[in-house]
């Protein structure tokens, strides 16, 4: 993604969360604000990464076979309600594409800006780090 791509794609997320509120507002509250995102920022993104690649957790499996760090958060209980994993998963792909070897504390700084509200991370730690040695690190 270029500066320029990620500017406009931080600016529409911006105007976004002020149109979120008001389309809430007028609404009355009946439509929940997720139901309000979806809708508007599917629109969106794909306005702005036309052309782009983007890179899902669904689509890093391999015919059909998960790929390693999918297959460690599942072996190392590295998941549980679920709403963490994609971006535990990829964010875990990126740290062991720029550092094969993660130690605890590495992977632990790594995904500090990803919130999980179940497993107190530390399964999560061990998934990175047993995916990172199955992916050659």
């Amino acid at each position: 993604m270029t500066q320029q791509q990620f500017d406009e794609l931080k600016s529409l997320i911006s105007r976004n969360f002020e149109m979120i509120d008001r389309i809430y507002e007028e609404h009355g509250g009946r439509l929940t604000r997720l139901e309000v995102v979806q809708e508007q920022f599917s629109h969106d993104l794909h306005a702005v990464a036309e052309g782009v690649e983007v890179t899902t957790s669904e689509g890093v499996a391999t015919n059909g076979a998960l790929h390693p760090m999918q297959a460690a958060c599942k072996e190392h209980h590295g998941l549980q309600c679920g709403f963490c994993t994609p971006g535990m998963v990829l964010s875990g792909m990126d740290l062991v594409s720029r550092k094969p070897d993660p130690s605890e504390g590495d992977v632990r700084e790594w995904l500090e800006g990803n919130l999980c509200r179940c497993t107190g991370y530390h399964n999560i730690v061990k998934a990175v780090q047993a995916a990172a040695s199955e992916m050659g690190g």
